[in-house]
């Protein structure tokens, strides 16, 4: 559920492969829009909101699926990405003060341009883990952190936003 000036967007799940991500106007509550990006087969993921465009993945359980914007007002497709993510079911994307987005994909975090869909960077996340975690940003410290678990092991990753390397890992003992 992502909700940004008045617009709420949300995935209305009907099955495993009929699940449209649909927009609401917050003002009537009236259905806006509802499209279904995997045309049947998976389903169709909202990640993020902002700016007036939704980020959509194509969700096929596969970590080999679709970025997409649409615009929030009418629901058109504006890109797809060059980028193949694979997120969890419950992946969001987050952004930098400039509007740059961040993604999960299966064991890489990527750097989006939101205007575009193109790539900026790639970069692995914890070796070996059962899958990326979801980012928070600290943009007065050029820093994005993630928070993995691999065999039992919790981990702190961090990463330059502005290159996508590492910054450091830690083990954590929670």
């Amino acid at each position: 559920l992502f909700i940004e000036g008045n617009y709420l967007v949300t995935m209305r799940f009907f099955s495993l492969t009929n699940a449209p991500v649909e927009c609401y106007d917050l003002s009537t509550g009236a259905l806006r829009w509802s499209v279904d990006v995997t045309n049947g087969g998976g389903r169709s993921l909202p990640v993020g909101l902002r700016n007036e465009k939704v980020f959509v993945v194509r969700y096929t359980d596969t970590f080999n699926d679709t970025l997409y914007a649409l615009d929030a007002s009418t629901g058109t497709q504006l890109w797809t990405s060059n980028v193949t993510v694979g997120p969890y079911i419950t992946a969001t994307a987050v952004f930098d003060s400039t509007g740059n987005m961040f993604i999960g994909g299966n064991l890489k975090t990527y750097k989006i341009d939101t205007q575009t869909g193109q790539m900026i960077w790639q970069s692995t996340t914890v070796p070996m883990s059962s899958g990326s975690g979801e980012m928070v940003i600290n943009n007065a410290r050029n820093t994005g952190y993630t928070l993995e678990q691999n065999g039992g092991i919790s981990y702190l990753w961090a990463i330059y936003l502005a290159r996508g390397s590492k910054k450091y890992s830690s083990v954590l003992n929670l």
